[in-house]
This record gives structure tokens, C-alpha cells and sequence, in this order.
């Protein structure tokens, strides 16, 4: 009956003890699983193929990096994703641009948040958005700015080239907009009273507000620009797009997305906030103690891995910085650029306010600061020229090593500086000269607002980088003395090319001209000769009755002869500038109307009516009196030539402003045949005669009208033509009006 009854109790016991030792196991399982991977390796066995997923690493609270380690919404959402469908992955975070890029050239295969847009579709594809972004308007709690009906004369704060960016400068013009690289600058400013508000990411916003513990601002509820985001995978991967949708749709039904969701975004919005204080409270009091040695022994161990963590970090960073700065340098000659990238790189290891970069000129008695870092609102650095005669310059110069002042106020080796020092608010200030080959080319500044000291380290990572970038400076140095030397001999070889071009130019027209100009001279010549040894022959043999009309036909082409010589002359003479108008002032309409009265009897012999119609007031003008009366006559005779019996000629004076400048006109108007389009660019070229004096059988030259157009340019005037053919020409001189 006992040992019945000890053997039921035995059952009894082992039936109780059994379940109990289950439990404790699986919960210490549980637990260990929060501080590694030994659940998921103990429960199954990894995936045979293992996606890689990135993100951006500066977008909180979204995605970014805690103590080196990926976090935030979309990567812990990611992650509940991946475990609930069994998804092997690899999470890492970078520069958006990176990954943006890797991903869609199918480098990588998610990433954990992308904003929809059409163009975008083109190169990836969506899931289901598993959250959506708004813009909002941050101000500060006592603005009286609540809405963006009206921003005149507000200044708002937008991050440089983002969406708020470009929708403030279509939508709302009359707003100042101020840029700033990110979200904390903006919101550090308008915290400082600077500015009247900024559109920012909510979330981001409400974020860096709780974080940096900006408790005067708060945000207008606008929801500006609703964004739907994603998850994005390589284009055409439809399969793990569905697997995705999947996963999202099991933790929302689970509930669990809506834990995540709280946990990043519900003390923002005021949600149910009792699910971030949920805890492990239903965990066995059995395993408490466990519990707390393992964390000690977590603790000790995780103190060690930070330590060495730290310390791998810091002189990656250090490697890092070194080869961003070698990379700048071998990417560009430029000396200034080079500078640029160094103070830019030691500013952000060293956490400093600003860094200066001056150029070494050899015979010049100063050094002028050329490049620069600075955070925004730091007055700046670019320009200031600092005497080489100054202790703390002539230290570096001389011993060619660093030189820390402690405080700038009080310290002698400060002395020289305490303009440069009081307006950039300086407190320590490091100072390393760049040495290439024994000869300082560039001092650096690294400014620090408040008593600092450099570690060993940090002044070794500065003397490292300026010694890197020495070299770099030397070789951009030579190559930009090199290309300026080049330069410089290409624009001389061009410009002579360009001068011995135009100067065959000239030759070749000239030769033209002078085989053109001898071959128009010598069938103008022969014309007249041929006629005048046709008469001579006719006097020796001809009908003496004829001698009289053989006489005047003799006399005729001797003048003719004696004209073309004269005009081949003056045509010499304006060619060699030889010609000298004396000027002096002439009336313009008494000069027209004594032309007119001296042809009157000659015109009306021709059947043609001269007419005169002048200005109403005197039109005096500086001019050559014969020259100018020689362009009219030559103006006169063609018209009269070129005008049928019957016909009208009329010349016109006036004074006409074209353009602010005030000219005296004489126009002489014929009623003739008139001139095509074709021949009229023509008209002032030398020997160039209209088809009208073929049908009208007119003798002339060709050279009328060319020499008339040479003594207007001795006069700074010109002559226009005006023509239609069965309509007549106009011929207007223009002589300028001068004070």
C-alpha cells in the first residue's frame, strides 16, 4: 500500500515536474534571445538564400544608426517582416544616395523605406505603404503663425533641396525662405528665436523636439504633402514584393504592427502609450537570479566590446578622413578645393565650430585665408589676411610645427590676432603648417569656442592629414603654373592664327579686288577708246558731209574717256585717303535749291518736272560744300537719267531723329523705272550698273554712285535707297548732327 502509494506520488511528481522544467527552459530561451541569436539558431536552421537589405542611415525616427547598429520604425518593422515569413537578411544602413543607387541597379534587394512616386516606379516596385509622411509647419509656442495663408514677410526655415524647398518657392513666393542642411539646424534655430517658422517632416521634426529638448516649440497640424512609403525591392522582383505585402498584412492583423507603430510614433501622437510599458512580467520568479547574472555578465561584456568597438571606430574614422582627403586631392588640381575638403573633414572628426585653411605666397608679406568650414551662423573666415610679422605666423613659419594657445584671450601667442579672435569668438585655436620640402605652403586654423585641449590623438590624425595633403598641394601647384604656361601659349598660337587668317583674308580680297577692279578699268577703257578710233577712221575715210556729227560723236566719247579717268582718280584718291573734305557749315536747303534752279531748263528739256520741296527752317550742317554738292548732282543726273519723259523729280530736305541722333536729309525721288530687290544690294559696289540703264540705253561708269557712298563715310553719314520696280527710287543722304 506505501509503495503504491510513494509510486503515485512519483508519477504524480514527475507528471508536475516535467512541465515545469519545459517552461523555465522555454522562457530562458525567450530571454536569451533578447540578448543574441541563440533562439533563431537553436529553433531553425538559416535560409539557404540571404536578402540584403539597406536603408538610410541619417533619417530618424524612421531608419538610422544607434551605437553603429541599424534602428528605427521601417528596420525593426522590417525585421518582425522577416521573421514572421522566414526571410534570411542582412540589414545595413548608408547614404541614401548609395543605396538608392544599389538598389536599382539590382545590387541589393530591399530597401526599407522609399517614398512613392511615379518616376520612381520606373526603376522599382512598392509594396503595400506600410506608413504615410507629412509635412508640417513648426513654430514656436508663442507664434502667432498657425497656418501658411499669408507668409509676407515671414521667414521660414527649409532643409536646402528638399520638397519643402521647392514648394515654398512655387506656392508661396512672397515668404523669405532660409536653407539649412538638416532638420536639427532648422529646428536649433527656430528654437533660438531665430526666423518665424520651417517645413519639416513631421515625424522627424516631433523626433529631434523630444531629443534635443526643444520644449518652446510645437507644430500647426497642417499634414502638408501626404507621401505613401514603402517598402521598395529590385525592379521585377514580384515574388518577394508579394512576400512582403504578405508579412505586413499578418502583423497588422496581429496586432503587432500596431505595437511597433506605438513604439516609434505613438508618443508623438498621442496614442495608447501602455504598450511601450509593457514587460516581460509573466517570466517564472525562478529564473530572476539567472536573469541578473547573465546581465552582469552582459554588461561587463558589452563595457569590453564598446571599449574595443570605440577604439576600432575611432581609427577607422581617422582612416577614413585620411583617405577621403588623398581621394580629394588625386580627384582634382585645385589647390583651394583641396583645402576646402580638409577643413571640412577635420571640422566634422574633431567636432569642431570651424577650420581655416591660408595659402603661403613666397615674397609676399601675408598669409589670406582661401578655404573654409563653418557651421551655419558662424561669421566667416574667407579673405582675412593675417601679416607674416605676427608671432603665432612667424612661429610656424620659422619652426615648422604646431602650435596650440590654450586661451586666446590671455596667452602671448595670441598677440596679433585679437580682431580675428574676438569676431569669431575663438577660445582655444590649434595651429599646423603644411610642409612640402622644407618650405611652409599653408597654415591650418581649427577654432574651438570653448577652452579645449587636443588629445595626442587628434593632434596626430591633424598632422597626418596636413602631411597627406602637402604633397597633393605640391603636384596641384605645378600643374596649375603647367596648364596656365599652356594656356597661355594656345591663346598666343590662337591669336596669331587668327591674325594671319584675317591677314590672307585681306590679301586674297585684294587680289580679288585689284584682278576685278583692273578688269572692270579696262573694259571701261576700251569703250570709249574703240569709239574715238571708229571716228578717227571714219574722218580719214569716211563721208566728208559727215565730218561735223563724226567731230561731235569724237568729242562725246573724249569726254566720256575724260569722266572715267577723273572718277577713276577720285576713286584712288578715297582709297589712299588722300581725299580731305574741308568742312565747313553748309545750309542744306540753300544748296538743294540752287541745284534745282541750275537744272531746271535742262530737266524740263527731257520732258522731266524738277521739283523742290525744303524744310521749313534753315538746316545748317558741317560738310565739304563741293563734295557734297557732288553726291547730289551724281544723285540728280541718275534720277534724270533713269526717269522717262513725263516723268516727276522731287528733292526733299528735313531734320530726323533716328535712334537719338539727329540727321539732315536731302532725298531725291524719281518716278522712273526702279530697281529690283536683287540688284539693290549691289547699287554702291564699284562698276555696278542697273538692268534699267540697258533697257534705257543710259551711258555711265558704274562708279556714281560708289564714290558717293565713300565721300558719306568721310562725312560719318551714308546713303539709303528706297525702290520698287514701276514705282520709282528714293535716294536719301544722311549727314549726322554734331554739337
Amino acid at each position: 500500500m506505501l509503495d503504491s502509494t510513494i509510486q503515485q506520488r512519483r508519477a504524480v511528481s514527475r507528471k508536475t515536474i516535467l512541465p515545469l522544467c519545459f517552461v523555465l527552459m522555454l522562457c530562458l530561451l525567450l530571454w536569451l534571445s533578447a540578448f543574441g541569436d541563440v533562439a533563431p539558431a537553436l529553433a531553425q536552421s538559416p535560409p539557404p538564400q540571404e536578402l540584403l537589405v539597406r536603408g538610410d542611415h541619417q533619417y530618424p525616427p524612421y531608419e538610422f544608426l544607434r551605437n553603429g547598429q541599424p534602428t528605427g520604425f521601417n528596420v525593426e518593422l522590417f525585421q518582425a517582416v522577416a521573421r514572421v515569413m522566414g526571410l534570411n537578411v542582412q540589414i545595413s544602413l548608408g547614404p541614401w544616395a548609395e543605396v538608392r543607387a544599389q538598389l536599382e541597379n539590382g545590387e541589393i534587394d530591399v530597401l526599407t523605406g522609399m517614398a512613392y512616386s511615379p518616376e520612381r516606379d520606373n526603376t522599382v516596385d512598392f509594396t503595400t505603404p506600410h506608413s504615410t509622411l507629412f509635412f508640417d509647419l513648426f513654430v514656436r509656442r508663442d507664434s502667432e503663425l498657425h497656418d501658411l495663408e499669408d507668409l509676407t514677410g515671414k521667414s521660414i526655415i527649409v532643409q536646402s533641396g528638399g520638397l519643402m524647398h521647392d514648394y515654398l518657392c512655387d506656392h508661396h513666393p512672397e515668404a523669405t525662405v532660409i536653407t539649412v542642411p538638416d532638420v536639427p539646424d532648422a529646428l536649433r534655430l527656430l528654437a533660438a528665436g531665430q526666423y518665424d517658422g520651417a517645413l519639416l517632416n513631421k515625424m522627424q521634426g516631433l523626433y529631434f523636439i523630444n531629443e534635443l529638448g526643444l520644449s518652446n516649440l510645437t507644430h500647426a497640424g497642417l499634414e502638408l504633402l501626404p507621401r505613401r512609403y514603402s517598402f521598395a525591392v529590385a525592379e521585377g522582383n514580384i515574388e518577394l514584393q508579394q512576400t512582403l505585402d504578405v508579412g505586413l498584412a499578418i502583423l497588422k492583423q496581429t496586432g503587432e504592427y500596431r505595437q511597433i507603430y506605438d513604439k516609434w510614433f505613438g508618443v508623438y501622437e498621442k496614442g495608447d502609450q501602455l504598450a511601450l510599458l509593457r514587460r516581460y512580467w509573466w517570466a517564472p520568479v525562478g529564473i530572476l537570479g539567472l536573469l541578473a547574472l547573465s546581465l552582469l555578465w552582459s554588461i561587463i561584456l558589452q563595457r569590453e566590446v564598446r571599449s574595443h568597438t570605440a577604439a576600432l571606430q575611432r581609427r577607422h574614422q581617422e582612416l577614413a578622413l585620411l583617405n577621403r582627403v588623398i581621394m580629394a586631392a588625386a580627384s582634382t588640381m585645385d589647390v583651394t578645393k583641396v583645402l576646402e575638403v580638409l577643413c571640412r573633414e577635420l571640422a566634422l572628426a574633431l567636432n569642431l565650430p570651424q577650420v581655416a585653411a591660408s595659402r603661403v605666397v613666397p615674397g609676399q608679406d601675408y598669409v589670406e585665408i582661401v578655404a573654409e568650414y563653418r557651421e551655419p551662423g558662424r561669421p566667416p573666415a574667407l579673405g582675412d589676411r593675417i601679416p607674416i610679422t605676427v608671432p603665432s605666423t612667424a612661429y610656424l613659419l620659422e619652426h615648422k610645427q604646431p602650435l596650440f594657445i590654450a586661451n586666446a584671450h590671455s596667452d602671448p601667442e595670441g598677440t596679433g590676432l585679437e580682431e580675428i579672435i574676438k569676431r569669431r569668438g575663438i577660445a582655444s585655436l590649434l595651429l599646423v603648417p603644411i610642409v612640402v620640402r622644407h618650405r611652409v605652403i599653408s597654415t591650418l586654423g581649427l577654432d574651438s569656442i570653448t577652452l579645449r585641449k587636443f588629445t595626442p590623438e587628434e593632434l596626430a590624425l591633424v598632422e597626418s592629414a596636413a602631411t597627406s595633403v602637402g604633397q597633393a598641394l605640391e603636384s596641384a601647384e605645378l600643374h596649375q603654373e603647367l596648364q596656365l604656361r599652356a594656356e597661355e601659349l594656345e591663346a598666343t598660337v590662337a591669336q596669331r592664327t587668327t591674325e594671319l587668317q584675317r591677314a590672307l583674308a585681306a590679301a586674297q580680297a585684294a587680289d580679288r579686288a585689284k584682278s576685278e577692279f583692273v578688269s572692270n578699268v579696262s573694259h571701261e577703257l576700251r569703250t570709249p577708246l574703240t569709239s574715238i578710233l571708229l571716228y578717227l577712221r571714219l574722218l580719214e575715210q569716211g563721208d566728208p558731209r559727215q565730218h561735223g556729227a563724226y567731230t561731235q560723236a569724237l568729242l562725246r566719247e573724249a569726254k566720256r574717256l575724260q569722266y572715267l579717268i577723273e572718277s577713276l582718280l577720285q576713286i584712288s584718291r578715297l582709297d589712299l585717303g588722300k581725299v580731305e573734305p574741308r568742312f565747313e557749315m553748309v545750309d542744306m536747303n540753300h544748296m538743294a535749291l540752287t541745284l534745282v534752279n541750275d537744272r531746271q531748263q535742262l530737266f524740263a528739256s527731257k520732258g522731266i518736272q524738277l521739283r523742290c520741296s525744303l524744310a521749313s527752317a534753315p538746316l545748317p550742317i558741317m560738310a565739304d560744300p563741293d563734295l557734297l554738292e557732288q553726291v547730289l548732282t551724281n544723285l540728280l543726273t541718275n534720277a534724270m537719267n533713269y526717269t522717262p519723259e513725263g516723268g516727276q523729280v522731287e528733292i526733299t530736305t528735313r531734320l530726323v531723329e533716328d535712334n537719338g541722333q539727329l540727321w539732315v536729309t536731302a532725298a531725291v525721288k524719281d518716278t522712273g523705272l526702279g530697281i529690283p530687290p536683287e540688284e539693290q544690294a549691289r547699287l554702291f559696289l564699284r562698276f555696278q550698273r542697273g538692268s534699267a540703264s540697258e533697257i534705257l540705253n543710259v551711258p555711265g561708269t558704274g562708279l556714281g554712285l560708289s564714290i558717293s557712298a565713300e565721300i558719306m563715310k568721310l562725312h560719318h553719314g551714308h546713303i539709303t535707297v528706297e525702290s520698287a520696280v514701276g514705282k520709282g527710287s528714293v535716294f536719301t543722304v544722311w549727314l549726322p548732327v554734331t554739337s
